[in-house]
């Protein structure tokens, strides 16, 4: 395997994630190749060392970039949120909260399962959100 090879089928795989796939691309496979054998050059090629401190390599690459692309877009975010401000616009402001929250993923509900048993010794099970549960604890304790 050739040093392009290597790189062409750590790049493939890291942004792919389907091993035949990259080996493909970075031409490990004859034109006549059955699935099998692709598959089997895909597998040699992810035992390789040379290979996996590349896709490490690429994968740590590829997670800084991301996270400074996340990074430069909530910037952007906080300055259209600042200037709505600036100019009197609650709802933009509040458009641009919303967007960094979905940006960073906060917006997913998270659901917590609750099991008890009832006083008349029945069981039962609940599905509450957090904010729920916290509301409940906050009955009870206060």
């Amino acid at each position: 395997m050739t040093s392009e090879q290597l790189d062409a089928f750590a790049w493939a795989y890291v942004l792919s994630g389907r091993p035949e796939q990259a080996a493909i691309e970075a031409k490990l496979c004859e034109e006549g190749d059955s699935t099998a054998a692709i598959r089997r050059k895909a597998q040699q090629a992810l035992l390789c060392d040379d290979i996996q401190r590349k896709v490490t390599e690429y994968r740590a690459l590829l997670r800084e970039d991301r996270r400074g692309d996340l990074s430069a877009r909530l910037d952007e975010l906080e300055d259209a949120r600042l200037l709505a401000m600036t100019l009197g616009q609650p709802k933009a402001a509040i458009e641009a909260v919303e967007a960094k929250i979905r940006l960073t993923g906060m917006d997913t509900q998270k659901r917590v399962q609750i099991d008890h048993v009832s006083s008349d010794g029945s069981a039962g099970k609940q599905i509450a959100d957090p904010e729920s549960v916290a509301e409940l604890v906050r009955a009870l304790v206060g």
